[in-house]
């Protein structure tokens, strides 16, 4: 069994629940538990044949290998009555599944992996949470990588989202290593053309 977390007790699953001052606790645990959480990331892999020589160092080679076990090891449990989606109030779609706590876990530890990487890459880029944004916003109160100005990452959503395109046969699913430096950019304030949409509000 991949080793569960277990954030402050008291704060609410979704942020939009929480106080700032509840996320603000939940973000200094966040912190506090990189040097853990990535020791054992970095322990699972290196328990795969393809992963034997696997480190964190932030290299894209490193970012290729994290990419390639997180997908082999996204999981579902199918939901017995289907959730219908809808927008502006018509379905557009059905959610018949939910991502396996252990899945949600690999995305939080992958996620601080990469977002370690992205801070490595500038001295100006840091983790921080994210307050000054609509509660609309999927990634209010979210731990993200800050870069200059008002742009951010947040990369543990990312890997979520990765494992639902991994479930739901996307074939858009770009490897983490050929967009680790256009995400550098992004941070920096200077997306590539084809990221310039990426939202920062």
């Amino acid at each position: 069994m991949y080793p569960p977390i277990s954030p402050p007790a008291g704060i609410p699953a979704r942020p939009v629940d929480s106080t700032k001052r509840q996320l603000r606790e939940l973000f200094a645990w966040f912190q506090s538990v990189i040097p853990e959480r990535l020791a054992i990331l970095q322990s699972a892999i290196r328990a795969t044949p393809a992963g034997a020589s696997w480190a964190a160092d932030n290299s894209l080679e490193s970012l290729r290998g994290l990419d390639e076990w997180f997908l082999d090891h996204v999981a579902f449990i199918p939901r017995q009555t289907p959730e219908p989606i809808r927008l502006r109030g018509r379905q557009v779609a059905t959610v018949d599944y939910d991502l396996t706590g252990e899945t949600f876990t690999r995305s939080f530890d992958c996620g601080i992996c990469w977002g370690q990487s992205l801070i490595a890459s500038d001295p100006a880029f840091k983790w921080d949470v994210l307050l000054n944004v609509s509660v609309r916003n999927t990634s209010y109160g979210h731990a993200v990588v800050r870069g200059l100005g008002r742009n951010y990452i947040d990369p543990v959503s990312y890997f979520v989202t990765k494992a639902h395109g991994k479930i739901q046969g996307s074939r858009n699913l770009r490897p983490l290593n050929g967009l680790h430096e256009p995400m550098v950019q992004v941070l920096r304030g200077n997306p590539p053309p084809e990221f310039q949409y990426v939202p920062n509000t």
